[in-house]
């Protein structure tokens, strides 16, 4: 099992989670046992500095700090190429103090050096 901890993704904002994975040989993912993550409400950034006040106030984000993902279960499906897979993440949403279960879908890609 290989984890991968306090990950740092960058785009527009910055998100920081752990992830639990188990590789099989030749670096082919076989599970997902663990994925958390959160995201700064007021990392979030629109086009429009306005409207960002307006979406910090509608996820009550004096209140609720950060949005959370914590993982129930993945399904992982491999895609045509050896190493790229489709997961599906079913876990808890955390948004403006509401939990709700959702699944989050991804494509993911493991390169042959295991990154």
């Amino acid at each position: 099992m290989r984890r991968i901890s306090r990950a740092a993704l960058g785009g527009c904002f910055h998100l920081q989670g752990d992830a639990e994975m188990v590789f099989a040989r030749g670096n082919r993912l076989q599970a997902i046992e663990g994925l958390s993550f959160s995201l700064p409400v007021r990392n979030l950034k629109g086009e429009q500095r306005a409207m960002d006040e307006d979406a910090y106030q509608a996820l009550k984000a004096d209140r609720y700090k950060e949005i959370t993902f914590v993982l129930r279960s993945a399904t992982i499906e491999s895609c045509a190429t050896d190493h790229s897979y489709t997961v599906k993440a079913l876990g808890t949403l955390s948004v403006a103090g509401t939990s709700r279960t959702v699944t989050l879908s991804m494509h993911s890609t493991v390169e042959a050096d295991g990154s």
